[in-house]
């Protein structure tokens, strides 16, 4: 792919996208399943179900403005793979295979910008679980990276301000530079 495809003036955010949804369940580390507030779990949303939607709809349509996932497509696939698992990990891997995707090698990193740096310099398709409740997703094409937030748009920026803009969208969400796991995505 020669050159990026963000024109001088263009707006980074290729759709707006709301989780109306906004479905949690909490996974309790210690005792999968179970619904409490202690601070061992770990909460996923519909965001997860957005996600995986959104990575599949990337491999299918090379136009980025038409990736936008089906809200209830993914409610229905949220509330079927909570009831099925019990635990984060199965969650996640279970999700992104009723995406029709396989989800590959997860990664541990101690931030966000380390993770969005690797992804800007390697290429790829990768779910990213932010450990804080919130999943997200990120493709990076050619010298183009995108950036899908469920609860905000569809961002795509130059790979060189790739990690720190990235970043700079979930802070401002209120989500820390803090470690997360991802999974680099393949299509099945």
């Amino acid at each position: 792919m020669s050159g990026s495809v963000l024109a001088k003036g263009v707006s980074e955010i290729v759709f707006k996208s709301d989780n109306k949804i906004g479905t949690m369940m909490r996974f309790n580390k210690a005792s999968p399943l179970t619904h409490t507030d202690d601070s061992k779990e770990h909460n996923i949303g519909t965001c997860a179900a957005l996600s995986s939607i959104w990575l599949k709809n990337m491999f299918t349509y090379i136009k980025p403005g038409v990736t936008k996932p089906n809200q209830g497509e993914a409610a229905m696939r949220f509330a079927k793979n909570w009831m099925t698992v019990t635990d984060v990990d199965a969650f996640n891997r279970k999700n992104m295979t009723d995406s029709g995707l396989s989800a590959g090698t997860r990664y541990d990193y101690n931030t966000l910008t380390e993770m969005f740096e690797d992804i800007a310099h390697v290429g790829g398709y990768y779910y990213i679980d932010t450990q804080q409740g919130h999943i997200v997703a990120a493709v990076k094409r050619g010298t183009d990276c995108f950036f899908y937030d469920s609860n905000v748009a569809l961002y795509q920026f130059k790979w060189t301000d790739f990690a720190k803009k990235a970043t700079q969208k979930l802070v401002a969400e209120g989500f820390g530079d803090d470690y997360c796991m991802i999974y680099e995505v393949t299509q099945s």
